[in-house]
């Protein structure tokens, strides 16, 4: 897949994409592992895949029953492996009701299913994760990836100052608290 923007033998055991990542901006420098455990952070991104966009399947799932316009029709206890649009380059998961007997693995739904009925959920193919700010977003600002599916909570770019318990202070103590906060303000305007 990447042959034609990295030719050369890749590192044994890494993984199809780690080429994107040896000497990225003829700075970064990693081993197998690490090149792994990125290659990994942007698949679950999505980037790997096409950006920030999402690729939605939606599936109705039929089991022993007929539904025309089912996108998988089985009989109990048949097995699935349906190989999923754009799975081999994103991540991939399942979005909705499914049943717990289905797992996405190899970029296939795979699995078995024996109870009767019809199941409707999506597969999703992009960003699995996104990144969530300590405050609003600001770039190189403290924060965490978490789920997609997660709720943001940026809160507005305010700190709240910390509480400084100036009782028992000594005088010279006192003075110091007093010249921080004054370089503080002076080069925090």
């Amino acid at each position: 897949m990447i042959t034609r923007i990295y030719p050369y033998t890749m590192p044994t055991n890494t993984d199809p994409w780690a080429g994107l990542l040896i000497n990225a901006g003829n700075r970064i420098r990693l081993d197998a592992e690490g090149l792994n455990i990125l290659a990994q952070h942007l698949r679950d991104v999505g980037f790997i895949h096409n950006g920030d966009q999402e690729t939605l399947h939606p599936i109705t799932l039929a089991v022993g029953i007929t539904t025309p316009d089912a996108t998988i029709n089985i009989s109990p206890g048949d097995t699935i492996n349906w190989k999923i649009p754009g799975a081999e380059t994103s991540s991939t998961w399942i979005d909705g009701d499914a049943p717990t007997t289905l797992e996405i693995k190899d970029g296939h739904l795979q699995g078995q299913c024996s109870i009767l009925g019809e199941w409707r959920f999506t597969i999703v193919v992009g960003p699995k994760i996104m990144y969530q700010s300590t405050y609003a977003g600001s770039p190189l600002e403290p924060g965490e990836w978490v789920p997609i599916t997660q709720p943001r909570t940026d809160t507005p770019n305010t700190h709240n100052p910390t509480t400084i318990n100036l009782t028992g202070l000594t005088p010279d103590e006192l003075d110091n608290v007093i010249a921080a906060a004054q370089q503080a303000k002076a080069t925090n305007p």
